[in-house]
């Protein structure tokens, strides 16, 4: 019953996670009113799970870790608000032990 990804969650937010040939992970969500904070926009938290989980899909699709884990600590700086339907791209550089995340 992932809050991200579980198909099962009546809360949940239901991310489609693709793996893309550079490595790469995209993720496509469309909010509903439930994950809003203000009207038409995006929850911080939300972000922040969806944010979470599609980093550690792109870490695992690297091949870096071949285990699940859990996140230490995450620090998120939103630049705008977001509106309910969101597109993320994640990433891992495994030799500088970076990631990065790509909103459009």
């Amino acid at each position: 019953m992932c809050f991200t990804c579980g198909e099962e969650n009546p809360a949940g937010v239901h991310v489609r996670y693709y793996e893309q040939e550079d490595g790469s992970v995209l993720a496509r969500f469309t909010g509903r009113d439930h994950h809003q904070g203000y009207p038409n926009r995006m929850h911080g938290g939300v972000i922040a799970a969806i944010l979470d989980e599609t980093i550690g899909r792109a870490i695992m699709a690297r091949g870096v870790l071949r285990i699940w884990g859990v996140t230490k600590e995450i620090r998120v700086r939103y630049r705008q608000p977001r509106k309910l339907d969101l597109e993320q791209l994640g990433d891992f550089d495994p030799q500088r032990e970076k990631w990065a995340v790509r909103t459009d």
